[in-house]
């Protein structure tokens, strides 16, 4: 079976189960309906001739805008104001943090920062209205979660951003050193405060005690992020946040609910933390105040 056969034929495979609460209930009704719709494109895939099933993906990676003209609604939330999220709880004047629900959030946004546009909006928005001026990364990739960190902040905060680099050698298969070179000019035409750093984040270290934002998308196995929670996550001050990607499952991005959301779950039942949101992918949990 050639690529675009394979690919067709895992479309969907890995749609999660969720159990839903009261906060998260539309977007489980939204896992619902992508569960039912992705699961019988693939069962009629898997009941095609090989060379049937090669043409089919052909044409469809051929004529992407085809595909989403008939599969786009259902992969996305459903487009009425009476199903957008309000992550930030605005009370007062709606900033543009806030409209992020009107968007599409999926793999289709990725750019620069591998996350959904509801993601990148939390993030930023969560470290400017809470007044956040510390925060350490573990995995920056392109760059794209550190400018949002260190834009929310603005030219008084500080960014520790930890990456191993070697997802731009196995992925563009270009030195890492090219990637940190676009970060690093960027902070510095707008003057934000970011120190890139280079190395396991498992033996390298941050000279600092306590910050107010860790944010975690590094190593996805389970040892890898018990480490970083280990390590630096737990350096958040009481009411401070943790912030862990690919926590919950999604339709088509591969996430890692079997070992960061078992984090998640693990620290929460613990009381130490508490899950104050769930979006999209993105868990954020905040520290329980001293004493």
């Amino acid at each position: 079976m050639n690529r675009e056969a394979q690919r067709l034929e895992t479309f969907g495979r890995n749609v999660p189960d969720v159990a839903p609460d009261d906060a998260a209930a539309p977007h489980h009704r939204l896992l619902q309906a992508r569960r039912s719709a992705l699961g019988a494109v693939r069962l009629a895939v898997a009941h095609m001739p090989s060379r049937l099933r090669t043409r089919v993906a052909a044409e469809l990676l051929a004529d992407p805008h085809a595909v989403l003209q008939a599969v786009g609604a259902r992969l996305n939330r459903m487009p009425r104001l009476s199903e957008m999220p309000l992550d930030l709880e605005p009370e007062g004047r709606l900033e543009f943090e806030d409209l992020a629900g009107l968007f599409a959030s999926s793999i289709l946004n990725h750019g620069v920062v591998g996350m959904s546009i509801r993601q990148v909006a939390y993030i930023f928005g969560l470290v400017r209205r809470t007044g956040a001026r510390t925060a350490i990364e573990i995995g920056r990739w392109r760059g794209g979660s550190t400018i949002a960190l260190a834009a929310g902040m603005g030219p008084e905060g500080t960014v520790w951003s930890i990456d191993l680099g070697e997802k731009a050698a196995r992925v563009l298969g270009i030195d890492p050193e090219e990637l940190d070179a676009e970060t690093r000019a960027f902070v510095q035409r707008f003057g934000l405060g970011v120190e890139l750093i280079r190395g396991d984040s498992r033996s390298v270290d941050v000279d600092v005690d306590e910050v107010d934002v860790v944010l975690i998308d590094g190593d996805h196995t389970y040892e890898g992020v018990r480490s970083d929670f280990e390590r630096f996550g737990r350096r958040v001050a009481p009411r401070g946040a943790v912030l862990l990607d690919d926590a919950f499952g999604d339709a088509l991005v591969p996430s890692h609910p079997e070992s960061v959301g078992r984090l998640v779950r693990e620290v929460t039942a613990s009381g130490e933390f508490r899950l104050v949101r769930r979006v999209d992918r993105l868990a954020h949990l905040e520290r329980a105040s001293a004493g």
